[in-house]
Formats: structure tokens, C-alpha cells, sequence
């Protein structure tokens, strides 16, 4: 119909095209430019009145790699490997199927532990592996390759199992005197461990009492007494987990009186 010069509606299988519609066709052609920004099968439909027409089914690929996507990451354990899911993500919101490069990944606690440890390539603008953060607290992970980059949401990596025990630092003290000590349970990975239970108390000079109460928090403040003047340590155990404090003396207390025997010489 070489004498049509009006206008068609464009639409497409996505939604997406543009233009929505043509500037003039001159002698029933219209030859211009669209963009269509989903990726998947379409087709184009061209549309004037009760006039249609309909192109053949053709596939539209993602553009170039613009950002990252990371799956959504819940609560983990220091040290305890986790899946991790990335996505390679065009301008459009599109999986960019075409990356198939690597990324860098980094955490705010600047602990995480790739699994292997190169990293695999992506496949098809997909990525699926497994790491590991060994430091407790909320952090997020970040993909970058080049310029572009992609940083999951905020999660909390809880702290491992108790590992050991630690003193704080103990001064000079008093035989048969009750004096204040603070015990932390770490994991591992040098977290404050959650630890709720109590530990067993011993010292070469004695100690009491010999149990303390249950920690909060991963931590034990109490106060004991040495029944036995020299240099000691204290010794906290839950079961094959132990820690020893510093080095401290204990002396004797101070003089209270003196008492004057008279001679019974003639």
C-alpha cells in the first residue's frame, strides 16, 4: 500500500518496546529504531486502526554487565561455610547472560574466605559457590569486577562455639581476701563466644569458690578468694576447653596486732 503515509502502534511480547508508535510511513515503509529492554522471546506487532501485522519470534539477550545482585543472605556462623548466590545484572534489570568474567568479593569485616579459593567464572551471568567469614557481627558482601560492583543486604554472622577462655589481666592480691576477676569465653576465630554455661575454677594456692556461675554474654564477673600466700595462677575449665590468667602474687595480710608474752625467767 504504497499510498499509506500515516502512523502504526508498536507493542512487543515484553511490554517494553520503544517508540510506541512510528513517525510517518512515506510510500507504505517505515524503516526506524527500537529498543526492546527485557530480555527473553518476542515478537513486534505493528498496529494501524483494525490493521495488524506481526514479525517472527526473536530472542533479546541481556546488555553488558552493569551491577551485581546477591541473593539474600541470612544469619550465619563464624567460620561455618555458606551458599552465595550472584547475579550479573544489565542497565535493565535483565540477568546480563552475556558475563562470563570473575568478581571480586569483599565483606565489611574483611574476613571472608572464598571456597575454592579462586574464584570460578560466572556462567551465563551466574554465579553459585560457597564462603566463609570468620568474624562475628553484621556485615554485608560486595561484588565488584572493574567499575561495576553489587553489595548484598546487611546479616549477622553469629559467633562460633566456645573455644578458650581468657583473664582479664590480675594484680597483686591479698590472701583469704575476696578480690574481682573477669573471664571472657572466645571461639575460635577470637569472637566473644555466646557461652551461657559455668566453668571450673582452680589454682595451685586454692581457690574458691571452685564453679562459677553461668557467663551472660560470654562473659563471667565474679569474685574469689585464694586461701594460700606465693605466685599463682587461675585455671578456668568447661570441660576440654581451658584458659589460665596471668602470673600474679599473693601475700600475706596485713599485721593486725603483736602480742607480748611476758618472761617467766626468775
Amino acid at each position: 500500500a504504497t499510498y499509506f503515509f500515516g502512523t502504526a502502534t508498536l507493542s512487543d511480547s515484553s511490554g517494553t518496546i520503544q517508540p510506541e508508535v512510528t513517525t510517518s510511513f512515506i510510500e507504505g515503509i517505515w524503516q526506524g529504531t527500537v529498543t526492546i529492554t527485557k530480555t527473553g522471546t518476542t515478537s513486534i506487532k505493528a498496529n494501524y486502526l483494525d490493521k495488524l501485522g506481526t514479525s517472527n519470534p526473536f530472542p533479546v539477550s541481556g546488555a553488558p554487565l552493569a551491577r551485581f545482585e546477591i541473593a539474600t543472605i541470612t544469619t550465619q556462623t563464624a567460620g561455618i561455610e555458606f551458599n552465595l548466590t550472584i547475579r550479573a545484572k544489565d542497565q535493565f534489570g535483565n540477568t546480563a547472560d552475556g558475563f562470563t568474567g570473575t568478581a571480586t568479593l569483599t565483606d565489611i569485616t574483611n574476613t571472608l574466605i572464598l571456597h575454592p579459593s579462586s574464584f570460578i567464572p560466572f556462567t551465563n551471568g551466574l554465579w553459585q559457590g560457597t564462603v566463609t567469614i570468620t568474624k562475628s557481627g553484621t556485615t554485608a558482601i560486595t561484588a565488584t569486577y572493574q567499575d561495576r560492583a553489587g553489595t548484598s543486604n546487611q546479616f549477622y554472622v553469629s559467633p562460633a562455639q566456645l573455644d578458650y577462655f581468657k583473664f582479664a589481666s590480675i594484680t597483686t592480691q591479698i590472701v583469704a581476701k575476696p578480690f574481682q576477676i573477669t573471664i571472657t569465653a572466645y571461639d575460635g576465630y577470637g569472637n566473644v563466644a555466646d557461652y551461657t554455661g559455668s566453668a571450673q575454677l582452680s589454682s595451685p594456692q586454692g581457690i574458691y569458690p571452685q564453679t562459677t556461675t553461668p557467663f551472660l554474654d560470654g562473659i563471667w564477673q565474679g569474685t574469689v578468694t585464694i586461701g594460700n600466700v606465693g605466685t599463682t595462677t587461675i585455671t578456668a575449665n568447661a570441660g576440654t576447653k581451658t584458659g589460665t590468667s596471668n602470673a600474679f602474687a599473693v601475700i600475706p595480710s596485713e599485721l593486725a596486732n603483736i602480742v607480748i608474752i611476758p618472761s617467766m625467767a626468775t
